[in-house]
């Protein structure tokens, strides 16, 4: 019974460092990752592309921070990317801020944005 109990407190001790772990690491990437990420090959280069784009595809339905993005139909992942790695290379002076309000700046700048519909959706 103890043994039982001592196998199950580490195994919880375990995931939560793992869990505090991916947390803290997810919440320091910044945009000088983000751009080195961006720049690189294989799976850096496209982790990087699925944070892009999924901020944008959920900016665009969900919104965030009480506005949408305002995307023009036909917008493709990669101009969603290219926007944003040209916004890293123009403001270098930026790059220390979290790669997720560089995303969220990146992209209202280059399609702006507007008030959700009165149903909470932008869409």
């Amino acid at each position: 019974m103890i043994i039982q109990t001592i196998k199950k407190l580490l195994s919880f001790l375990i995931w939560a460092f793992a869990l505090l772990s991916a947390t803290n690491t997810a919440l320091a990437y910044d945009g000088n990752e983000l751009y080195k990420d961006l720049r690189g090959q294989g799976f850096v280069e496209g982790f990087a592309w699925g944070r892009i784009t999924g901020f944008a595809k959920a900016f665009a339905d969900g919104g965030f921070l009480g506005t949408c993005l305002t995307v023009p139909e036909g917008t493709s992942n990669e101009q969603f990317v290219d926007v944003v790695k040209l916004y890293l290379q123009n403001n270098p002076q930026i790059r220390q801020r979290s790669a997720q309000v560089i995303i969220h700046n990146s992209l209202v700048e280059a399609y702006g944005r507007h008030s959700p519909k009165s149903d909470g959706w932008c869409y």
